[in-house]
């Protein structure tokens, strides 16, 4: 009976919130933000938050029983507030902050918390209490459509349920708030096992055969979807527009299988996600680590090969590279502190423009030289350019399609591999699953792998 009458009182009216709008939550601060919901057609609706005097909204809902508008958030501090949507009946969001919010998503190198048996997991437990870092854990859902609502809620984190929290998440957001001094708020929307293809629309990879044909080759698995969209319906699409600083992505490994497109595939998914946000906000991704992959040699190597192409293809975004604290024999390497430590100096200078003393990047391939028995390879963000023991890694690949090893050597900032007479077809740097480069900057960053084609400059 208690179940029929909400029922009826849903259908006659009441207004009703998104999960996202919950007690906890962290808004964007000094921002415009979407606030949106349902109810009758012709409800009046009015809003109002205690930071503000005025009336923050006034108006009746559409007659297709939906509603969204905009409202100005007041700037970061550690005082709380409440919202109170009045309709036919009333919704009272208390203990809400005003700070920076980030969006972690991704596979399970994302998900991985304290209680997976992380490196750092006391240091999460014991530092958890009265930090203004607050998370909304999207709950794991799949559809065939998009969806209106996801499964969640704001919380405050405490020694118990910070286990349970994406530790890259915990300590980006850690140090997001020291720098700035403002609250966090963390969206973590991830799923173990998961390729891309399914955090992007589906009919984005249906209209573009060379993602649609590379979607063909993932096989089921039993631990989570494969099918293009179905993560991205239920638990990206319902997001939006909640207003956030800008996205983390650390994914990948499920997509060893069809690799080749990984650089295109991510492209348009942070393209997707920038659609239905309606902004251009900061995407920062992980480059997956060297990892053995069966009786795969490769496939690993040219995944972190597209994704440094992805710098190329998307505006504003930047790559942390990890294969230096990763682990060959674990694909889920432990020490998720330096994952995040990573991803929060680029958003300090990138995104805040506070400059760091030293560099933050590895270096980056910017350019080649094709010249008589050498290619002369420059860098981006090589300062003091090194080799960390010898200098391996490089190969040849010549007009017959054989891969010879090749000599190298750093001159100032740029490298020199030498061909020796030969006339290759292609180069490539550390383009094994297992490859840990030598080669790094004045910060002991180290390189990314990569393959080019030298045809391009004959």
């Amino acid at each position: 009976m208690i179940l029929g009458l909400l029922a009826f009182s849903h259908y006659v009216g009441a207004i009703s919130l998104p999960q996202i709008f919950s007690d906890h939550m962290v808004l964007q601060a000094d921002a415009t933000v979407k606030v949106w919901g349902w109810g009758k057609a012709g409800e009046p609706l009015q809003i109002r938050g205690s930071w503000s005097e005025e009336l923050l909204y006034d108006t009746k809902i559409e007659p297709n029983g939906y509603w969204e508008t905009e409202i100005a958030t007041p700037i970061a501090s550690y005082d709380t507030y409440q919202l109170v949507f009045t309709g036919y009946n009333e919704i009272v969001i208390n203990d809400i902050l005003m700070g920076e919010v980030w969006l972690c998503s991704g596979q399970s190198n994302m998900e991985w918390s304290a209680a997976s048996g992380i490196d750092q997991e006391q240091e999460v437990i014991e530092t958890a209490v009265d930090l203004p870092v607050r998370f909304f854990k999207v709950a794991h859902k799949t559809s065939r459509h998009p969806q209106d609502d996801v499964h969640g809620e704001w919380v405050v984190l405490d020694r118990e349920n910070v286990r349970h929290v994406s530790a890259i998440g915990y300590f980006f957001g850690h140090d997001i708030s020291t720098i700035l001094d403002r609250p966090i708020g963390i969206i973590q929307s991830a799923w173990g096992g998961t390729p891309a293809e399914i955090w992007m629309s589906a009919q984005r990879i249906a209209d573009d055969e060379t993602l649609s044909t590379a979607a063909d080759i993932l096989e089921p698995v039993q631990w989570g979807p494969h099918e293009p969209g179905m993560a991205y319906h239920a638990m990206i699409y319902p997001l939006a527009p909640y207003r956030i600083s800008g996205v983390l992505w650390y994914q990948g490994e499920s997509n060893v299988a069809n690799a080749n497109t990984y650089g295109p595939l991510l492209s348009a998914l942070i393209s997707d996600w920038r659609d239905i946000w309606g902004y251009e906000f900061p995407f920062y991704l992980a480059q997956i680590a060297p990892y053995r992959y069966g009786d795969d040699h490769v496939r690993g190597a040219i995944v972190r090969d597209q994704q440094r192409r992805v710098l190329d293809l998307s505006p504003n975004t930047q790559m942390v590279v990890v294969s230096d604290i990763g682990n060959i024999d674990d694909i889920h390497p432990r020490n998720k502190k330096g994952v995040a430590q990573r991803f929060a100096r680029i958003a300090k200078q990138y995104h805040y423009g506070l400059q760091h003393d030293k560099e933050i990047l590895s270096p980056q391939l910017r350019s080649f030289e094709v010249k008589k028995n050498k290619v002369v390879l420059h860098f981006d963000h090589a300062q003091e350019l090194r080799m960390d023991g010898e200098l391996g890694g490089f190969e040849l690949v010549d007009r017959q399609g054989e891969v010879h090893s090749a000599e190298a050597c750093i001159k100032k900032n740029t490298v020199e591999v030498k061909t020796k007479g030969m006339d290759p077809l292609e180069l490539r740097f550390a383009m094994t699953n297992i490859a840990t480069t030598s080669l790094r900057n004045e910060v002991d960053l180290p390189a990314s792998s990569f393959q080019i084609s030298l045809v391009d400059k004959e």
